[in-house]
């Protein structure tokens, strides 16, 4: 990707077949770049409050839709996880040649995703926050679909009551899982387990205390299994998985601005923060 790849593939993306509200977002503020990465089965809606605050703050923030996302399951279903790798890291490094610093935020899977980026390229990425990201999912239920030759390659998914604390808040995502990726999804976040003790880039965990689908205890066990001299873990006490869109929506942005502006050279102007 050029400098001007970002706007050639905002203006590329099909948006007739897209959820409303999925499409993917760059909001332009200043040299400081956010790269906002979405879950397995969710799109750019649960990262547009926060992109909205990021920009706020004077920070860049870009939110791509990941392959197989914001239009139907069974789409999702014939992507993999390299496909997925493969798209955050174009995006991380179109977005590097436009901002000099650059910070990567993900939930759910995107959390793993971050990780990932963290680790894999330390020269690029400033920092990282996972929200709601793990390497011990602990669900033998979920593992055990991954194979089944009886089941087709979409199912029934997590319901927003199983995902939002908040009955107010509405998720653009799918209601059915795309099955064949569960092996995906595990498999990445097996690979990312390795790669913690090579991860170097400061990191805030934020974590859910209440987490249905993601134990709480990863933020503390990847913390500890992490090498960054600079890691901190918060807990959410008040959301449930998708805490990009929960009661904890102000608190998740206000830390990541803070962490952001922290670790920005020169620093940014002080205003937006915890809220």
């Amino acid at each position: 990707m050029t400098v001007n790849r970002l706007e050639q593939y905002l203006s590329q993306v099909d948006r007739g077949p897209l959820l409303p509200g999925a499409e993917p977002f760059l909001l332009e503020a200043g040299p400081v770049g956010c790269l906002l990465l979405h879950g397995w089965g969710g799109t750019c809606q649960s990262m547009r409050y926060l992109g909205d605050r990021l920009q706020a703050a004077g920070i860049t923030a870009l939110a791509p839709l990941l392959p197989g996302a914001g239009t139907r399951a069974a789409d999702l279903s014939r992507t993999r996880a390299a496909d997925w790798v493969h798209a955050a890291e174009d995006h991380l490094l179109a977005l590097a040649e436009r901002c000099p610093e650059v910070f990567v935020v993900g939930l759910s899977m995107g959390a793993i995703l971050t990780l990932y980026l963290g680790a894999s390229h330390p020269g690029v990425v400033r920092g990282i926050v996972p929200i709601n990201g793990g390497v011990e999912l602990d669900n033998p239920d979920l593992a055990a679909m991954a194979f089944r030759r009886d089941l087709p390659d979409v199912v029934p998914s997590w319901d927003e009551t199983w995902l939002l604390k908040d009955p107010a808040a509405v998720e653009v995502a799918y209601r059915e899982m795309a099955r064949t990726t569960i092996v995906d999804v595990m498999g990445l976040a097996k690979i990312v387990e390795e790669l913690l003790p090579a991860l170097t880039v400061p990191v805030l965990f934020l974590q859910s205390a209440e987490d249905r689908v993601i134990p709480a205890r990863n933020g503390p066990a990847m913390a500890a299994r992490a090498a960054s001299l600079d890691k901190r873990v918060v807990f959410l006490q008040n959301s449930y998985h998708v805490a990009t869109l929960d009661h904890d929506r102000g608190l998740v942005a206000g830390e990541v601005i803070e962490f952001i502006r922290a670790r920005s050279c020169p620093s940014l102007p002080m205003g937006e923060g915890r809220g």
